[in-house]
Parts: C-alpha cells; sequence; structure tokens
C-alpha cells in the first residue's frame, strides 16, 4: 500500500479510534500495550497499540466533518474495517448531565461534507455490530443515552438555530455523520460514543472548563469503552 499523503501511513490495523483533539491520543497510550508513533503530520496524531490481545490505533482527526471524511478515506486506504469516533458533544434534552455518554444511532445530516459524496436522502447510521459492542461494554455508574445526534458545521449557534433540533436530537456535535456515511460507502463498519461536555437546553455550555477534573475522569473511562467494544464486542 502507499503511503497516504495526510495520514503519512501505510498500513493501519483493521481496529482504529478516531478522536477529534490531538491531545487525547496520549489518553490511549496510556491505555495501550507497547504503544508506538505511526505518524504525526498536521491535525493527525497517530499510535497502534494493542489491548486484550487486539491491534489497535488511535488517530486524532482535528475539528469537523472534512478532515473526518478525509481522515477515514485514508485509513481504509490503510486497511481499517472498524471505526469508532470518541468525542465530545453538547447535550440537546433537559436531564443529560455533563460526563454522561451518547451513543449514536444516528446522525442528521446538517454538514456539506457528506453532500459531496451522496444526496439527501441517504441516511447516516453507524454499524449495528459496534453500537451493540458499544452498549455491551459501557462503563458503571456513566448514564450513557443514545438516539440521533445532530451533525453541523457550525460551531456557535443561535439559540434559533438550536431550537429547531431540540425535538429530534440528543446531543449536537461536528463530525457523525460524515463518518458514517464514508464509512458506509467504504464498506467499514463505524460507530461512535461521544462525552457530554453541557447541556445546551439547560445552558450550561462547555461546563467541562468549569469542572475539568471530573470531566478527565469521564473522558477516560470513554477512552476504555472504546477499546473495549474494538476487542471484545
Amino acid at each position: 500500500m502507499p503511503v497516504q499523503p495526510h495520514l503519512k501511513v501505510e498500513t493501519v490495523p483493521p481496529n482504529v479510534v478516531i478522536t477529534g483533539d490531538p491531545k487525547r491520543v496520549a489518553l490511549f497510550e496510556e491505555t495501550l500495550r507497547e504503544p508506538r508513533k505511526l505518524a504525526s503530520n498536521r491535525e493527525f496524531e497517530i499510535v497502534a497499540g494493542t489491548y486484550w490481545g487486539a491491534d489497535i490505533c488511535v488517530c486524532s482527526t482535528g475539528i469537523g466533518a472534512p478532515s473526518t471524511a478525509l481522515a477515514v478515506e485514508e485509513l481504509a486506504n490503510a486497511g481499517a474495517k472498524r471505526i469508532i469516533r470518541l468525542g465530545t458533544c453538547g447535550a440537546m434534552k433537559r436531564g443529560i448531565a455533563m460526563g454522561d455518554i451518547i451513543i449514536p444511532s444516528g446522525a442528521i445530516r446538517d454538514e456539506g461534507t457528506s453532500d459531496r459524496y451522496v444526496d439527501q436522502g441517504f441516511p447516516a447510521v453507524p454499524g449495528h455490530e459496534l453500537v451493540k459492542a458499544l452498549w455491551n461494554n459501557r462503563p458503571a455508574h456513566v448514564p450513557c443515552h443514545g438516539g440521533l445526534v445532530w451533525t453541523t458545521d457550525k460551531f456557535y449557534l443561535s439559540e434559533e438555530e438550536l431550537a429547531k433540533w431540540y425535538d429530534t436530537s440528543v446531543a449536537v456535535e461536528m463530525e457523525c455523520s460524515s463518518l458514517f456515511v464514508v464509512a458506509r460507502l467504504r464498506g467499514l463498519e463505524s460507530g461512535a460514543l461521544l462525552v457530554v461536555d453541557g447541556n445546551l437546553p439547560e445552558g450550561r455550555l462547555k461546563e467541562r472548563l468549569d469542572r475539568p477534573e471530573e470531566f478527565d475522569v469521564a473522558l477516560r473511562k470513554a477512552v476504555v469503552m472504546s477499546l473495549e467494544a474494538l476487542a471484545r464486542g
């Protein structure tokens, strides 16, 4: 296989976790056995290792749908078969707390990247087996919620824009629909788990900035959850 132009890797293991913030890759390095850096270029930091005997790599993707789709394309070229996104989101339902986990059953395609691949009638849905594996490996004492997430390109949203989606989505984020669509087209199994960092209808925005230690505990539990889902199903 040729070296991928942006990820700078030739091959990757079949099991992959993608995460937006490159700094989160270090959390996986702490958990994987025999971690080794595969590449570092732009927003893409890639580390590989093993977990319960399964070969797994972790790749950061930066913010938004375009870089996520690019990473998924190149990961597929390099041998990926199953991809889980570990990210963050803002809750769109009252009663969902910071640190809770969202396991999307699908995504509302309100971003432009997936429109470059398929028409508007094409659904953005994860793979059934990985969704089931995530539910089977959810951490004790951390509430998990399912449902549709709203994927949008716009980070700073007005209340009028938010209000249109309160009834139909459990959370808002910026990457899942592009992951689900591109993975489906490339024949990959995909899934996602999102750590809630604030609650929009309750006016608690980016609450993780006020309670960073509590959020870090939740994020570390999500790291283990993603690895368990890939390694043990």
